[in-house]
């Protein structure tokens, strides 16, 4: 009952201050009467309790609107500064790109999905035996050119040394690597020998008896001038010193050796 008595008194009190307004600024002046409206329509709300207002509401649009903007497109704002970390592709034009295959200053890259559209129909790998593989990304590195990298893979194996890359930018997109890998052969590993007898073939030609450990198997690129990928295996010595610590890499088929790489050289 005090609630509704004060209300009333409020409304009285407004209904004489809009009067007042009205006959001492005429007409013409509307504004006067919106402001006066405007306020006195927060103020009874707060009287009688209630906790909500226009701003809280106006927020709560404008916060839905944000949101559903964002939602709807599923990418990225093109204007927004870090938009593919903010750099054009102009910056590459006065540098050497050796691995370039195509540009573009129409297609713009959101994500990997895109990128790896984009690959396919640069360098198709349909018909070839290999499909591509995301391998790597500067998504973490803002710093950065934004890029996606992709190997080949054969038989569900990603191929090491096969890496395409497309570099992102805000007003193009590039595509680097080299087209020829998809014309080479993968080897047959169903004529692979066993690890062990391996090492023993590569240990009886090279006399190395170090106590080597196996520690997994691919395909591998083992270089420009060969355009089969061996399926090998890899095997670790490590003593604990890094200069005598090594990686070794043989042809799973035959045992030779197909990569040698200390940990440091003195």
């Amino acid at each position: 009952m005090k609630n509704k008595s004060i209300s009333k008194r409020l409304a009285a009190v407004i209904a004489a201050a809009m009067l007042g307004a009205a006959l001492a600024a005429g007409c013409g002046n509307s504004n006067a009467a919106i402001q006066v409206d405007t306020v006195t329509e927060t103020e009874a709300s707060e009287e009688n309790g209630d906790t909500g207002s226009v701003d809280d509401a106006t927020d709560a649009d404008s916060n839905g609107s944000d949101s559903s903007s964002v939602s709807g497109t599923g990418t990225q704002d093109e204007s927004d500064p870090d938009f593919n970390h903010g750099h054009s592709i102009s910056e590459t034009e006065s540098s050497e790109r050796s691995r370039e295959i195509m540009r573009s200053y129409d297609v713009v890259i959101h994500d990997s999905a895109e990128a790896l559209e984009y690959l396919e129909g640069c360098v198709p790998s349909e018909g070839t035996g290999f499909t591509y593989e995301l391998t790597d990304t500067s998504d973490d590195d803002p710093g950065a050119y934004m890029w996606y990298e992709f190997c080949l893979s054969y038989d569900d194996t990603v191929i090491d040394g096969t890496g395409f890359t497309v570099l992102a930018f805000t007003d193009g997109t590039i595509v680097e690597g080299f087209p020829e890998f998809l014309t080479y052969t993968a080897a047959d590993k169903s004529n692979a020998l066993s690890a062990e007898d391996v090492l023993q073939l590569y240990m009886d030609e090279s006399g190395d008896n170090r106590q080597y450990i196996y520690k997994g198997s691919g395909y591998i690129r083992a270089g420009r001038n060969d355009n089969v990928f061996h399926y090998a295996y890899t095997y670790r010595y490590d003593c604990g010193h890094v200069l005598e610590n090594i990686t070794l890499v043989l042809d799973a088929e035959t045992g030779e050796v197909l990569g040698y790489r200390p940990d440091a050289i003195d």
